[in-house]
Protein backbone atom coordinates (compact mmCIF):
# COMPACT_ATOMS: atom_id res chain seq x y z
CA UNK A 1 0.00 0.00 0.00
CA UNK A 2 2.53 2.18 0.46
CA UNK A 3 4.21 2.27 -2.80
CA UNK A 4 0.62 2.22 -3.98
CA UNK A 5 0.68 5.43 -2.42
CA UNK A 6 3.89 6.49 -3.31
CA UNK A 7 3.12 6.25 -7.06
CA UNK A 8 -0.14 7.28 -6.29
CA UNK A 9 -0.62 9.93 -3.54
CA UNK A 10 -3.85 11.01 -4.51
CA UNK A 11 -6.01 7.72 -5.10
CA UNK A 12 -8.99 7.78 -2.23
CA UNK A 13 -8.79 3.82 -2.42
CA UNK A 14 -5.43 3.33 -1.55
CA UNK A 15 -5.43 6.33 1.34
CA UNK A 16 -8.54 3.95 2.52
CA UNK A 17 -7.37 0.82 2.09
CA UNK A 18 -3.83 1.97 4.29
CA UNK A 19 -5.96 3.59 6.71
CA UNK A 20 -8.05 0.89 7.49
CA UNK A 21 -4.92 -1.48 8.08
CA UNK A 22 -3.27 0.98 10.30
CA UNK A 23 -6.05 0.95 12.44
CA UNK A 24 -6.88 -3.08 12.12
CA UNK A 25 -2.76 -3.40 13.12
CA UNK A 26 -3.39 -1.12 16.10
CA UNK A 27 -1.82 2.20 14.80
CA UNK A 28 -4.47 4.32 15.63
CA UNK A 29 -2.53 7.32 15.33
CA UNK A 30 -1.48 6.71 11.59
CA UNK A 31 -4.65 5.37 10.57
CA UNK A 32 -6.48 9.00 11.93
CA UNK A 33 -3.60 10.77 10.01
CA UNK A 34 -3.98 8.90 7.01
CA UNK A 35 -8.05 9.69 7.11
CA UNK A 36 -7.39 13.38 7.42
CA UNK A 37 -5.01 13.60 4.08
CA UNK A 38 -7.88 11.41 2.33
CA UNK A 39 -10.91 13.96 3.67
CA UNK A 40 -8.81 16.89 2.38
CA UNK A 41 -7.58 15.56 -1.05
CA UNK A 42 -10.71 12.94 -1.47
CA UNK A 43 -13.83 15.35 -0.11
CA UNK A 44 -16.00 14.09 -2.82
CA UNK A 45 -14.93 10.75 -3.02
CA UNK A 46 -17.57 7.71 -3.59
CA UNK A 47 -15.69 6.13 -0.50
CA UNK A 48 -16.31 8.72 2.08
CA UNK A 49 -18.47 6.84 3.68
CA UNK A 50 -16.71 3.84 4.08
CA UNK A 51 -13.77 6.04 5.40
CA UNK A 52 -15.87 7.64 7.86
CA UNK A 53 -17.23 4.32 9.67
CA UNK A 54 -12.84 3.09 10.17
CA UNK A 55 -12.29 6.86 11.31
CA UNK A 56 -15.02 6.16 13.56
CA UNK A 57 -14.58 2.68 14.75
CA UNK A 58 -10.54 3.71 15.12
CA UNK A 59 -11.74 6.42 17.45
CA UNK A 60 -13.83 4.31 19.69
CA UNK A 61 -11.20 1.91 19.89
CA UNK A 62 -9.24 5.24 21.60
CA UNK A 63 -11.85 5.97 23.59
CA UNK A 64 -12.74 9.20 21.99
CA UNK A 65 -16.64 8.42 21.64
CA UNK A 66 -18.46 11.74 20.64
CA UNK A 67 -15.30 12.23 18.09
CA UNK A 68 -16.56 8.95 16.60
CA UNK A 69 -20.04 9.59 16.88
CA UNK A 70 -19.40 13.15 15.14
CA UNK A 71 -17.69 10.65 12.04
CA UNK A 72 -19.87 8.54 11.71
CA UNK A 73 -22.53 11.25 11.48
CA UNK A 74 -20.52 12.35 8.64
CA UNK A 75 -20.51 9.00 6.74
CA UNK A 76 -24.15 8.45 7.22
CA UNK A 77 -24.37 11.45 5.24
CA UNK A 78 -22.68 10.27 2.66
CA UNK A 79 -24.14 6.87 2.57
CA UNK A 80 -27.25 5.98 4.34
CA UNK A 81 -27.28 3.02 2.99
CA UNK A 82 -23.88 1.50 4.49
CA UNK A 83 -24.82 -0.78 7.50
CA UNK A 84 -21.77 -1.16 9.11
CA UNK A 85 -21.93 3.10 10.11
CA UNK A 86 -24.80 2.55 11.98
CA UNK A 87 -23.09 -0.02 13.69
CA UNK A 88 -20.23 1.69 14.25
CA UNK A 89 -22.64 4.49 15.47
CA UNK A 90 -23.82 1.91 17.80
CA UNK A 91 -20.55 1.51 19.41
CA UNK A 92 -19.83 5.38 19.78
CA UNK A 93 -22.86 5.58 21.32
CA UNK A 94 -22.18 2.91 23.83
CA UNK A 95 -19.10 4.45 24.59
CA UNK A 96 -21.10 7.60 25.43
CA UNK A 97 -23.58 5.62 27.66
CA UNK A 98 -26.49 6.94 25.27
CA UNK A 99 -27.62 3.05 25.50
CA UNK A 100 -31.25 3.29 23.92
CA UNK A 101 -29.99 5.83 20.86
CA UNK A 102 -26.80 2.56 20.56
CA UNK A 103 -29.70 0.12 20.24
CA UNK A 104 -32.02 2.25 17.47
CA UNK A 105 -28.59 2.65 15.11
CA UNK A 106 -28.59 -1.38 15.34
CA UNK A 107 -31.88 -1.33 14.39
CA UNK A 108 -31.54 0.66 11.69
CA UNK A 109 -28.22 -1.27 10.15
CA UNK A 110 -30.31 -4.87 10.95
CA UNK A 111 -33.22 -3.03 8.96
CA UNK A 112 -30.69 -2.47 6.09
CA UNK A 113 -28.83 -6.04 6.53
CA UNK A 114 -30.88 -8.23 7.85
CA UNK A 115 -29.01 -10.92 8.00
CA UNK A 116 -26.54 -8.85 10.88
CA UNK A 117 -26.35 -10.91 13.95
CA UNK A 118 -24.35 -10.24 17.15
CA UNK A 119 -22.40 -13.18 16.55
CA UNK A 120 -21.52 -12.42 13.42
CA UNK A 121 -20.17 -8.69 13.77
CA UNK A 122 -18.08 -9.83 16.60
CA UNK A 123 -16.20 -12.47 14.27
CA UNK A 124 -15.70 -10.38 11.93
CA UNK A 125 -14.20 -7.49 14.26
CA UNK A 126 -12.07 -10.74 15.16
CA UNK A 127 -11.02 -11.40 11.88
CA UNK A 128 -10.10 -7.57 11.02
CA UNK A 129 -8.53 -6.09 14.48
CA UNK A 130 -6.25 -7.42 16.72
CA UNK A 131 -6.88 -9.04 19.41
CA UNK A 132 -7.51 -6.80 22.07
CA UNK A 133 -9.05 -3.76 19.70
CA UNK A 134 -11.46 -6.61 18.89
CA UNK A 135 -12.49 -7.01 22.03
CA UNK A 136 -13.18 -3.27 22.68
CA UNK A 137 -14.87 -2.85 20.06
CA UNK A 138 -16.85 -6.08 20.95
CA UNK A 139 -17.59 -4.65 24.28
CA UNK A 140 -19.35 -1.95 22.83
CA UNK A 141 -21.25 -3.52 20.50
CA UNK A 142 -22.57 -6.05 23.70
CA UNK A 143 -23.64 -3.15 25.34
CA UNK A 144 -25.87 -1.89 22.52
CA UNK A 145 -27.07 -5.12 20.97
CA UNK A 146 -31.32 -5.08 21.53
CA UNK A 147 -31.25 -8.24 22.79
CA UNK A 148 -28.62 -8.03 25.68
Amino acid sequence: LERSLASNPNSGLFRYAYATTLACTSQPENALAQCEIFFRQSPKDSNMGAVCFSQSVTLSLMGRYLEAEQAVSLGIKHQPTFPWLYVARACALSGLERREEAQQALVLAREIAPHFSLAKIEEGWRLLFQKDDAEKINSLLRLAWPES
